[in-house]
Formats: C-alpha cells, structure tokens, sequence
C-alpha cells in the first residue's frame, strides 16, 4: 500500500503540468458549482421548467467532468510522443453525459437519503466510465501496463464520496450543502490521480501513433470551448 501511494505522489509531483493541474481544478469547482446551481432551480421548478433546467444540469455535469478529464491528461507529462484516438475521445463525451446526466437526474427526483446517495453512486459510476474510456483513448509511443492495485482503489474509494456529495446537496442546512462540492471534487481528484499512476509507460520506438489520432494541440480547443461553456452555464446558475 506504501509503494502504492508513494507512485500516486510521484505521478502528482513529478508527471503533471502544475499550472494545467491549477486551471483543471478551476474547471472542475466552477462545472460543479453551475451543475449544483442549475440543479437546484430544477428541484425547485415544475413542469417545461424542470425538464429545461434539468437538461441544463445534465449537460453542465457530463461537460465539467469531461474537461477537467481531459485538462488533466493534456497537464500528463509521459515523456514521449502522445496523441488521442478520436473516436473513443468522442465516446467518453457520450458516457459522461449519459452516466453523469442520469445520476443528477436522479438526485433531482431523490425524495430521501438513501436515494439520493444511491444517485451519488450513479454519478460516480459515470465520473469513472468517463475517466477509464477517456484514459484507453490516450495513446503513446510505447506499451502500457496497467496496476490493478491503484485502479480497483480508485473505484472503491471515489464511489461512496460522490454518494456523500449527493446527500450533502440535498440537506437543507446550508453549512452541509457547502461540502457537497468539496466532496465531489475530492473523489474526481483522486479517480483521476490513481487511474494516471496505474499506468506504466515503456517507451517503444517501434510503436508508430495510428494517422487518425489527434494531437493534444488540436484538442486544447475543444476543451476550451466547453470550459467558456461552463462559465455560461455557472453565471445562468
């Protein structure tokens, strides 16, 4: 467990950009804000109202998980040439929406706590859905080994706090409400941070990246986009 953790803190300290890493947790606190705003004018509303801002909060959620994925892995310093394969990249979109969109939707229905972390549950499902399928379309010049010690922990240990976030939105004590975002923040991080450092790169010259992939360069302004997005939606929020 202590060589575990110490590859977490090496793969923290020494294998990521710090300053995308910064603007990756200014993403990840303003989506969850906007998703957590939008979400409770949806729990408030009724009829077209609750389904618009239900939408609203769907979106905002699957897109702050997604860019705070991918600011993260573009802040990933392997030490050799990596790309994206496109259509996965494309994917991971879909399951964050989808897996994410239908843990809020189920928060916004949740009349107790039980159901509401159950929602949290659903919603981690879907952060490490998105985080897994997004981390396979990451491609690099050489052979990846993955470490089933740091991935099944991974799992295990951000499920039940984006449970707790569910549960903490829904309190009606406000000082509760404030550490649902905290919380969610905390299981992505450590999803994130323990899913990189399961991987083991070995550098291959051999291996050619396939014609199709896409750059990191041509992606920035994608996530881009839906960071401006985001900050759109936290306003409206």
């Amino acid at each position: 467990m202590s060589g575990s953790l110490l590859t977490v803190i090496h793969c923290i300290l020494y294998m990521h950009d710090p300053r995308l890493m910064l603007v990756a947790g200014l993403v990840c606190a303003v989506g969850i804000y906007a998703s957590f705003a939008i979400g409770h004018h949806a729990a408030r509303a009724a009829g077209y109202a609750k389904i618009r801002w239900g939408i609203a909060s769907v979106l905002a959620s699957g897109s702050t998980a997604w860019a705070t994925h991918f600011i993260v892995l573009l802040a990933f310093e392997p030490g050799m040439p990596a790309a994206f394969e496109p259509v996965v990249t494309a994917i991971s979109l879909t399951c964050a929406i989808a897996g994410i969109g239908a843990g809020v939707w189920f928060s916004i229905k949740a009349r107790c706590r039980v159901e509401q972390f159950l929602a949290g549950m659903v919603l981690g499902a879907g952060v490490i859905t998105l985080h897994y399928v997004g981390q396979s379309a990451y491609l690099v010049q050489g052979t990846v080994a993955w470490n089933l010690y740091l991935v099944v922990p991974s799992i295990l240990l951000s499920l039940p706090l984006s449970g707790f976030a569910m549960i903490a939105v829904g309190s009606r004590k406000r000082r509760v409400r404030a550490v649902a975002a905290p919380l969610l923040l905390t299981s992505i991080a450590l999803l994130h941070f323990c899913g990189m450092a399961a991987m083991t790169l070995h550098y291959d010259p051999t291996v050619q990246l396939p014609s199709d992939a896409v750059s990191p360069a041509a992606i920035t302004p994608v996530v881009a986009g839906v960071c401006f997005a985001l900050i759109v939606l936290a306003v409206m929020g």
